[in-house]
């Protein structure tokens, strides 16, 4: 059984919210959890994060800014939320 932690957060500073989050999976099992994963990053990013050098943060996603901002306007359709994500992504 292998078990992966990680937290966000903890730096009482930008982040409103700490966040703990820890996953146990069967090693048999953990190519399927990674197949997942990338399976989402092209689902919801249109892309694989390690093509454009980047790595998912939580501290970016927790900022204040974000969660504020996260409610307004009107819902983005997710074939034009996955181009403009690729698109921001692509740019750095």
């Amino acid at each position: 059984m292998l078990l992966f932690i990680d937290e966000s957060g903890h730096d009482h500073k930008e982040a409103p919210y700490e966040v703990l989050a820890g996953v146990a999976i069967r090693e048999r099992d953990l190519w399927n959890l990674i197949q997942a994963i990338r399976n989402a990053e092209l689902e919801f990013l249109g892309l694989h994060m390690a093509e454009v050098g980047l790595e998912m943060k939580g501290r970016k996603l927790l900022k204040r800014k974000v969660i504020r901002s996260a409610g307004e306007g009107a819902p983005i359709a997710e074939d034009e939320r996955r181009k403009l994500v690729r698109s921001l992504l692509q740019k750095g």
